[in-house]
């Protein structure tokens, strides 16, 4: 194999290692902690990560310092956030546990991209958290407009 061919791998790996927590970071960030069907298969789902997360570490720790350290810190969140979800808290303390989890997910990114300016074919399409919602801004600004121009009809 050549050395190129061993480089990519770990590249490719770990973006499809990133867009797999990507889904499931969405997927907690309204949790259903009544539904005994998703907190089961949400607890299936954090030891599937667990485990792909350590094989992609593996596989980028030599190369990438930087990310195989983040991962190990969003490893740790994890197990951290597992822990708790396990107990059934009250949401606002599941909610700051995600949080710390969420943060530590935007650091395993940002780590990632710092790196790939090193790795020639990593592919790049990891989203953050919370994309833009382009209809909730269109919205908005409709609703500016609106106030602007009711505020100039009927108040002058």
């Amino acid at each position: 194999m050549s050395s190129s061919a061993s480089f990519n791998m770990p590249t490719a790996s770990l973006a499809a290692m990133l867009r797999e927590v990507q889904v499931f970071m969405n997927s907690i960030q309204r949790p259903r902690l009544k539904d005994s069907a998703w907190v089961q298969a949400t607890l299936d789902r954090c030891q599937e990560l667990q485990e792909l997360i350590g094989s992609t570490r593996a596989a980028v720790a030599n190369r990438g310092q930087g990310v195989s350290e983040s991962m190990e810190e969003f490893l740790e969140y994890l197990k951290v956030w597992m822990h708790e979800f396990r107990e059934r808290p009250k949401a606002s303390r599941m909610k700051k546990v995600t949080e710390q989890l969420s943060f530590r997910y935007e650091a395993m990114v940002q780590s990632a991209r710092t790196w790939k300016e090193t790795a020639s074919n990593f592919h790049d399409h990891v989203e953050h958290i919370k994309p833009m919602n382009y209809a909730r801004s269109i919205f908005h600004v409709g609703m500016g407009v609106s106030a602007v121009l009711l505020a100039e009809v009927f108040l002058t």
